[in-house]
């Protein structure tokens, strides 16, 4: 994988994987759990498809919180129209990033059980993103992948949504 992750204020991380696993070192004295959720989210502007691919971190500390941790890239592509057919290869290149992003971690030690898969994507038909919701929750579920759609993604409807502007 090949795409350049940078913090919340812009500094850029070297080794997504070594950062993704140093941050998850046990703390002394602290029992600490992680877990990892991947999301994207895109936008058409006037020249491009933009894809934001977000990964957070969730710390649950027995004493010391909880919080999440982000982490983001963002890829320019062709821009896409806006018909129906358009509107499908965008969402469906939203869940192909979050594949890539997973199988990478996923590859690199990173274990299954601790990724979720966030889809910007609604259960609901009044939604255009509804056309992709079934195929998209089913496939991310057959490669092992905890999955979630609207209205429960926020690592895509929020966190990604945030960097794709």
């Amino acid at each position: 994988m090949n795409k350049e992750f940078r913090k919340h204020n812009g500094e850029k991380i070297t080794d997504v994987i070594k950062y993704i696993k140093d941050y998850m070192k046990p703390v002394k004295g602290v029992k600490t759990e992680y877990e990892i959720f991947i999301g994207c989210d895109s936008q058409v502007n006037r020249s491009a498809t933009i894809y934001s691919v977000v990964i957070g971190i969730h710390t649950i500390h027995d004493r010391m919180g909880r919080g999440v941790h982000i982490i983001h890239t963002r890829e320019k592509a062709p821009k896409l129209g806006e018909d129906k057919g358009s509107i499908f290869k965008r969402l469906w290149g939203e869940v192909d990033r979050i594949v890539e992003t997973a199988l990478y971690l996923q590859e690199h030690g990173i274990d299954t059980k601790d990724i979720g898969t966030h889809v910007d994507a609604n259960g609901d038909e009044r939604y255009a993103s509804n056309m992709i919701y079934d195929s998209a929750i089913g496939y991310l579920n057959s490669l092992g992948f905890k999955v979630e759609g609207k209205p429960y993604a926020w690592a895509a409807t929020y966190a990604a949504n945030r960097y794709c502007r």
